[in-house]
């Protein structure tokens, strides 16, 4: 309901409406259902990806809950792919100069590790 009184006052596209729809993925990951948690995260990476550009925060985390949904549904290559553009998102955004950047990309790290480990016994070689 919310989401509807949001696009009606805002537009479709607005990036409140975005941050409803991660929230509402973010129920259904934690619900386990998981095709629904990644079509709100699809039409929320779209909206942001058009309001701040495809290298920002907010669309790498956006990528990260993507990819978690497909390592929990067992799409090992999906979840590494996006694990990967978050990744490189992280490290363009200049927003982040004053954080500790090398937690968060640790913290990527390990999950892309997983991805790779996961893939399959002997994991891809990971080639930039």
């Amino acid at each position: 309901r919310a989401l509807q009184i949001q696009q009606k006052h805002f537009g479709p596209d607005h990036i409140q409406v975005a941050t409803t729809l991660m929230n509402l993925g973010n129920v259904h990951y934690n619900q386990g259902d998981y095709v629904k948690a990644r079509d709100f995260y699809k039409r929320a990476l779209q909206i942001q990806q058009k309001h701040f550009g495809p290298d920002h925060i907010q669309v790498a985390t956006t990528l990260i809950n993507l990819g978690n949904v497909h390592r929990n549904q067992g799409h090992y290559e999906k979840a590494r792919d996006f694990s990967k553009r978050a990744l490189q998102t992280q490290q363009k955004d200049s927003s982040l100069t004053h954080l500790p950047h090398k937690s968060c990309s640790n913290s990527d790290n390990f999950f892309l590790g997983f991805c790779l480990y996961s893939y399959s016994s002997s994991p891809p070689a990971f080639v930039d």
